[in-house]
């Protein structure tokens, strides 16, 4: 599961950093500084939310992401009692989707749309 932890990891990135959104002026605007300071408060909060929201014995925090466009913050948390890889935005403190890897295939929720695929052999 470890290799296709980092393609989900990845993929939800992906997602949440491909948007057409044009970032505002104060966004855009931020210098190198206020950009690490918001980077650093992203995983300071990601980690406070993952703590107060998940068993950490059955459960990791995998990776935090300031996304500076959309002036938001993102933590991945795999589950391991259910298999399942959680993508949260810490800003608004809500589970954006959720992708289950298992020997059924891979197939989950984001932002309400189902998708599945099954296991290639």
């Amino acid at each position: 599961m470890a290799t296709s932890n980092g393609i989900v990891t990845t993929s939800f990135l992906s997602i949440v950093g491909c948007n057409n959104q044009n970032p505002t002026k104060e966004q855009s605007s931020v210098s190198p500084k206020e950009l690490y300071e918001l980077q650093e408060r992203c995983g300071k909060e990601g980690e406070e939310f993952y703590k107060k929201t998940f068993n950490e014995s059955n459960s990791r925090l995998d990776q935090n992401h300031y996304n500076k466009k959309l002036n938001r913050c993102f933590i991945t948390v795999t589950d391991f009692e259910y298999h399942r890889e959680y993508l949260y935005d810490v800003t608004e403190h809500k589970q954006l989707g959720f992708i289950i890897n298992d020997d059924k295939g891979i197939y989950g929720s984001f932002s309400q749309q189902s998708c599945h695929s099954d296991l290639v052999k």
